[in-house]
Formats: structure tokens, sequence, C-alpha cells
């Protein structure tokens, strides 16, 4: 076995399976892939790909492979990585868009007092977005807002935020003084995007009701949610972290929900096959130390 065959068979199975395609993006020939793929299953003496209508899917043992090799391979580039980078060393982290925004700024910034010389790369995507990262180790650590899909993956709780729903001062007086679920669902709704980390918990908590809700505004921005809130286009519901300042400012005005408040937590994410270096443990205390708001 060989780093360079186990590479050339993650690219296949990132391209979809596709040899001519992993091919393309390695800048090698067809026949180096293939012959890469069969070198593999003689070795151990198992098929990793079967044929099936002209197309290569992963067999069983195929699908076990995978995880080992890419365990192996990013034990391999952490390794490289800590050699060229020095004595200051680099981090490479992720955020989901919420953390990104509201929470990473500051952590970063408290890290780099702590490591003035150090490389710190951050990445701002979904949290889903950013799980593959660390499974390919493109990333060492994320803050994510819903909870790991994927078993290689460990995360701890750093945060617990309040949802809260606001609106502009002129436009409170168009909506009850204290909001219901099913009266939510009635309201104009300003919410992020399905499948990011604060509308799961919006949908599944109606969906306990057997209430749906249909926002009159969805955007993957909360800068966007934020500036049509105050236009008065509606109502948003969104982490405290983020309507905060708006809130403090007199934008925003909150309105009461009845029931149990929503909670949103943040999680810190690694891959459980990580190195967890000196640098990464500092990153993960601060992370921890951030203030938990229940306010």
């Amino acid at each position: 076995m060989t780093i360079r065959n186990l590479k050339i068979f993650l690219q296949v199975t990132a391209c979809g399976n596709s040899v001519s395609e992993a091919a393309r993006k390695l800048f090698i020939s067809q026949p180096a892939v293939s012959v890469a793929i069969r070198e593999l299953e003689e070795e151990y003496g198992v098929r990793l790909f079967e044929r099936l209508n002209r197309h290569l899917y992963l067999t069983e043992k195929g699908e076990q492979f995978l995880e080992y090799a890419t365990r192996i391979c990013a034990l391999v580039d952490d390794a490289s990585s800590a050699m060229r980078d020095g004595a200051a060393g680099s981090l490479r982290v992720g955020a989901s868009v919420s953390s990104g925004a509201f929470l990473m700024p500051q952590l970063i910034g408290q890290f780099r007092i702590r490591y003035p010389d150090a490389k710190v790369y951050v990445t701002t995507q979904a949290s889903l977005a950013l799980e593959q990262k660390l499974l390919t180790n493109t990333l060492d650590l994320a803050i994510c807002e819903i909870p790991v899909h994927n078993a290689a993956l460990l995360s701890r709780v750093i945060l617990s935020d309040r949802l809260v729903a606001c609106c502009s001062v002129p436009a409170r007086r168009q909506f009850p003084d204290l909001l219901t679920d099913k009266k939510l669902c009635s309201s104009p709704l300003l919410l992020r995007e399905k499948g990011s980390g604060t509308r799961m918990i919006i949908d599944e908590a109606l969906a306990k009701e057997g209430l749906a809700c249909r926002p009159v505004w969805e955007s993957g921005s909360w800068e966007a949610i934020l500036s049509a809130a105050k236009t008065g286009l509606g109502i948003a519901v969104l982490p405290l972290m983020v309507a905060e300042k708006s809130l403090s400012e007199g934008s925003l005005i909150e309105i009461p929900v009845s029931g149990r408040p929503l909670q949103q937590d943040f999680t810190l994410v690694w891959h459980k096959d990580k190195i967890i270096t000196d640098m990464m443990t500092d990153f993960m205390d601060l992370a921890q130390s951030q203030k938990k708001a229940g306010r």
C-alpha cells in the first residue's frame, strides 16, 4: 500500500467514482488511475468497486476501505503540515454562518494574542459543509450550529444561545403582545434558509405542535434578515447574539413567545483521529470559555 495509491483512490471517490474525472484532476492518465486501484485490490484480495450500467459503485469493502484511507491520508497530511509550518504553526478553523459573524472574530482576536506568529485560516460555511471538511482533513476544528452527523467526529457544546422573535419598533403594534406558535406561523416570518441550524430548530419545534411555517423572507445572511426586520417587513427569529446589538440600539424590539424558549447550541467539532496539538488545545479552551448566553 502506498500513500499515492490511497490518494488516487480517494480522488476517484471524491469525483463520484469517475476514473476519468479523477485522472483529469490529478493530471495523470486514466490507465494510471486504474492501475493504482487494481494494485490496492490485488494487495488486499478484495473488490473496491463494481461496474453496473457503465458506472462504478463502491462495494461494501470499498466503503470500509474509504474510511481507513481517509483517516490514513489525514494523518499524513497532518504530519506534512506540522513539519512545514515550523515553530509558529498554523490552525485551520471552520465556522457556521452565525458563529462566523458574531463569535469567531473575538475568538480569533483572543487567540492571536497568545499566538501572534501563528497562521490562522478561517472558513465560514454551513455546518454540514464544515463536517465534510473535517472528515477530509481540510479543517482542524469547526464551530457548528447543529449536532454532528458522523461517528468519526467528536463535539463539545461551547455556547448556548436563546432564539428571540423581534421586529422593528413601528411594526410592533401589528403583532400580538404574546405570540403563540400558531400566531407565529401566521405572521410574516424572516428566517434563515432550510438546512441551517437555526431553521432546523424552529421547524422541528413547530412540527412537534403539528405546525409548519412559510416565511416571506429566507436568506443565508443574517445581515439581510436584520435589515429586512428593521425595515418592518416582518418578524425575525434569530439567536440573541445576532440580535443583541440591534435590540440594545433600539432598531429592533423583542416580541415575547409563549411556551418554553428555544435554544441553539454551538458546538466545537473535530475528527476523533486528529492529533490535538498544544495550539489546538488552547483554541478549544478559549472557545469553551465563551460566555453562556441565557440572557
